[in-house]
């Protein structure tokens, strides 16, 4: 049985024996990272105020009938950020981190709680909640420009439907790339703070996802640990992964892909993703879809969630 599946198979094992950790483990580090995630989410008893979500673009991707859902506790459930923490531990290289819709920033504070000495890049089109900001520090403004045209040229609109094998809402995509359609009506921002608590660099896009020129900001850097839980649709998926691929985002040495809401179309589309991969690397590149609970733990029905993973 190849060492990848392995590595997974033992990693959801242990997510699902309720805290039992297994021997080949160090530190029993599914119980461990559980734990942590659930410390660190006991310090928050308000994720988003009032002001900020009425302000805000697309109200972080939280409907008014969840708001109050959002403060419970998550319980003892395994969630997508308890999987994205033990996985991580497979990583031989310092983790680069980089997560695609952090809305609130539930996930995201958790995983900058678990990781030390990294550099931890969201990219939201929402304004960073104060939330998380507050503990953050040393902000400083990189960059701030137009939104412009998020598609550069109709030939990326072309190749995208041709890699995607389907066909796939044109109309839609190309509407929400034009610059007069984006939600997000003020200039995009590249900030950066420190978290000290655990030593890590943040890197913080506030953007439009469908806005290239965003992604031009992080196209010097190479992600080991990836997470999409943005815009939920095929077209938008297939995006994430052309910009991925035309800025050479992801690490070529090891990498862990995983994105949140699968089913259907969406894990189809995730397939092909996954096929393109293994077709530049072969045999070393692992598929898997894993049904765990989101950012409401207990409080919500099991999302499908899906991995692909190269490790060194």
């Amino acid at each position: 049985m190849h060492r990848y599946f392995l590595v997974l198979l033992f990693v959801i094992r242990g997510i699902y024996a309720n805290d039992t950790a297994f021997t080949f483990l160090p530190n029993d580090v599914i119980r461990k990272v559980k734990a942590e995630n659930r410390k660190t989410l006991s310090g928050i008893t308000r994720w988003i105020d009032d002001t900020t979500y009425n302000t805000s673009f697309y109200k972080y991707g939280l409907p008014e009938h969840l708001r109050s859902v959002i403060d419970l506790p998550i319980g003892n459930l395994a969630t997508y950020s308890d999987l994205l923490g033990v996985l991580s531990k497979y990583l031989k290289k310092p983790i680069t981190y980089l997560e695609l819709g952090v809305s609130v920033g539930k996930n995201f504070y958790q995983l900058i709680n678990l990781f030390e000495n990294t550099e931890c890049f969201g990219f939201e089109i929402e304004k960073i909640n104060p939330t998380l900001e507050r503990v953050l520090s040393n902000y400083q403004l990189i960059d701030q420009w137009d939104t412009g045209d998020i598609i550069e040229n109709q030939l990326c609109l072309e190749n995208l439907e041709i890699f995607a094998g389907k066909k796939l809402n044109m109309e839609w995509l190309s509407g929400t790339c034009a610059k007069e359609n984006t939600l997000r009506k003020e200039p995009p921002t590249f900030a950066s703070y420190k978290y000290k608590k655990t030593n890590n660099d943040i890197f913080y896009l506030s953007a439009d996802i469908f806005n290239e020129n965003s992604w031009k900001r992080i196209g010097y850097k190479k992600f080991n640990l990836i997470f999409s839980d943005a815009f939920h649709n095929i077209e938008s998926l297939f995006f994430e992964y052309a910009m991925i691929e035309k800025y050479g985002l992801l690490d070529e040495d090891e990498f862990i892909f995983v994105w949140d809401d699968m089913g259907n179309e969406m894990t189809k589309a995730v397939l092909r993703i996954w096929e393109s991969l293994y077709t530049k690397y072969k045999e070393k590149v692992l598929f898997q879809v894993i049904p765990l609970r989101g950012w409401f733990g207990d409080n919500e029905i099991t999302h499908q969630v899906a991995v692909i993973m190269k490790l060194s």
